[in-house]
């Protein structure tokens, strides 16, 4: 491999990298504002905040009969199904600036970050076809590629301890965003660990036929050997 393709290889492999932290970045946005998680995430802080405000109060009570006095969960579902299919004429940043946090139980602002997650999909996906182009055994694509996309998965695993660095409403913008980290970051090693065993296989099946092509050539040679004018003078 030339030196020029190898730098190639190389600069294409890091922009890849990049690009996979960024689709890894919107696919777990895209999934935390799923409507279903959404429910979930603002039910389980509302429930968090009940307890905090009758924490004086609950000795012998039932938290569920407190919840049902209040009808917190038809709020919480009302609240949802009015917010989640309105329409907006602007733009993520400013629904949100002009909304406040509400504006991301929205399909609109889900439908932003799945445009964005496409957007840089479509970018790693012609990055890994350069990525063929430029490596001189192309079963070593699937399994660099392979690598890479388990690597670029670790920050979302490590998100948690990542997000401590940050205080206040931030913090709490943050984790409301990226509350399916986790379990995206496992489907995506999951996906990077099939890529490189694709490649293993890729190359068994090479060697194979590799192996193969010798033993005929190898049998063709000795019959050719047997039938030779030569021998039979």
């Amino acid at each position: 491999m030339g030196i020029l393709r190898t730098i190639g290889l190389i600069l294409t492999a890091i922009l890849f990298f990049a690009g996979m932290l960024a689709t890894n970045g919107m696919l777990a946005i895209v999934n935390s504002l799923d409507h279903e998680v959404i429910k979930a995430n603002i039910y389980n802080i509302g429930i968090k905040t009940i307890e905090d405000k009758y924490a004086s109060e609950l000795n012998g009570v039932d938290l569920d009969l407190i919840i049902q006095e209040t009808n917190f969960s038809k709020e919480v579902d009302t609240l949802l199904n009015e917010n989640y299919d309105k329409k907006y004429d602007c733009s993520f940043f400013e629904c949100l600036q002009k909304e406040g946090p509400l504006y991301l139980t929205s399909k609109h602002a889900q439908d932003y970050w799945k445009s964005k997650f496409y957007l840089f999909l479509g970018i790693t996906i012609l990055l890994f076809l350069l990525i063929i182009l430029l490596v001189e055994k192309k079963s070593n694509a699937l399994i660099l590629a392979g690598i890479l996309v388990i690597l670029s998965a670790l920050p979302l695993l490590l998100l948690e301890k990542i997000l401590s660095g940050f205080v206040g409403d931030f913090l709490e913008f943050l984790n409301f965003l990226f509350t399916s980290a986790y379990w995206t970051a496992i489907k995506v090693i999951a996906f990077g660990v099939i890529a490189i065993l694709l490649g293993i296989i890729w190359k068994i099946f090479n060697i194979g036929l590799w192996l193969e092509g010798k033993f005929s050539n190898g049998n063709k040679n000795e019959s050719t050997k047997v039938d030779s004018p030569i021998d039979k003078s």
